[in-house]
């Protein structure tokens, strides 16, 4: 993730959405926190967001890259 020039953040679950939270973001979750998130920023890009479960390996973690790549 450091050679592509990635930051990767958590967004707790209850937490509100904080300040790095920006138009350049990509967003990995579920949908409650997808939901959250349209409430507070109803204008923030479906397309840059990526609704489904985290990766548990290489080869899933190598797709979702790919997936983040084509959203920014």
């Amino acid at each position: 993730l450091d050679d592509a020039v990635v930051s990767v953040r958590r967004l707790a679950s209850r937490a509100p959405v904080p300040l790095w939270f920006g138009p350049e973001t990509v967003l990995v979750c579920h949908p409650p926190t997808r939901g959250r998130v349209l409430s507070k920023f109803p204008e923030f890009p479906e397309r840059q967001m990526l609704v489904e479960e985290l990766p548990v390996n290489d080869q899933g973690i190598g797709k979702l890259l790919r997936r983040i790549d084509k959203c920014r």
